[in-house]
């Protein structure tokens, strides 16, 4: 499940150039998977270190600007 929030986050963030709803956008996936994985009585820490790791490692510097990656660190 993190695989996957992860990915589409990171499709979404591709496609936007906004700081303010790129940061919006993370919390809106983090509560997401972590709402998902309540009904589906897994764990959602793993789902948010998972959709971490995709998103804040391994394609941030494809998915966001400069600027944006400034402000979402600073977040």
């Amino acid at each position: 499940m993190g695989l996957i929030l992860g990915y589409c986050l990171y499709l979404l963030l591709k496609s936007i150039d906004h700081y303010q709803t790129e940061i919006l956008l993370t919390l809106a996936f983090v509560m997401a998977g972590y709402l998902f994985c309540n009904y589906a009585h897994t764990s959602g820490a793993l789902v948010k270190v998972i959709m971490g790791l995709i998103v804040g490692n391994f394609k941030q510097d494809i998915a966001m600007g400069d600027g944006t990656q400034a402000f979402v660190h600073k977040f």
